[in-house]
């Protein structure tokens, strides 16, 4: 295993082929990163200006799909809670906790989040389960996959959409929330018809080929 440190980090990205991304929120002011490769993984990590950049090599990582290199990447990371994140991954999985990310987007990857505020999640052939913490014009979206997210607090409107792949979202107390359901070969049900049309926010739920349960927690 190896371990980095980097100071004064404003954003992080990280690119990944073939591996696991846990990304952590914490109260110290450096980032610190921690990884394993085995076969032939690599892991390549480089600051241009406050920006760190965590990626497997350029010419692995725009192969994805045609020889593909042996091997795996384990990555995890701990990084202030107010440090945006965006992530790109191949044939893996994303855990995040207490972290901000702009962007998630898989392909052959689950995700999975607790307690982090996020804008956009989306995965093709993966599976998203999430716990918003502050939902701010979050967008939610999978490819032959399900959705489970839970809502504790609105900020603005939100949007969640599968093709062939069930819906659950989980909605508090706290969550000022107009509904908006639709589902093309599939079910809905939503726990209290009565705040379908209320709300300050829209949450916006769309499903093709699966159904969508909507309960308030």
């Amino acid at each position: 295993m190896r371990i980095v440190i980097f100071e004064s980090v404003g954003k992080v990205r990280i690119n990944i082929e073939n591996g696991t991304i846990t990304v952590e929120g914490w109260n110290e002011s450096y980032v610190k990163v921690e990884y394993t490769a085995t076969g032939e993984a690599g892991i390549i990590t480089k600051m241009e200006g406050n920006e760190l950049i965590i990626e497997t090599p350029r010419r692995r990582f725009f192969r994805l799909f045609k020889n593909s290199p042996k091997g795996k990447v384990n990555v995890k990371i701990n990084i202030p809670s107010d440090v945006p994140v965006q992530v790109a991954i191949a044939n893996g999985s994303v855990n995040g906790r207490n972290a901000l990310f702009e962007l998630i987007s898989g392909v052959n990857c689950d995700i999975s989040l607790e307690g982090c505020r996020a804008e956009t999640l989306a995965t093709v052939s993966g599976r998203i389960r999430a716990s918003i913490k502050t939902a701010d014009s979050l967008t939610v979206a999978t490819v032959n996959g399900p959705i489970e997210l839970t809502l504790e607090e609105l900020e603005d409107d939100v949007t969640v959409s599968s093709i062939n792949g069930d819906i659950h979202i989980f909605l508090s107390e706290f969550c000022d929330a107009k509904i908006r359901a639709n589902a093309v070969n599939g079910s809905i049900h939503i726990e209290d018809t009565h705040s379908i049309n209320t709300g300050k926010y829209e949450v916006s739920v769309n499903t093709l080929n699966g159904s969508i349960t909507i309960e308030f927690i």
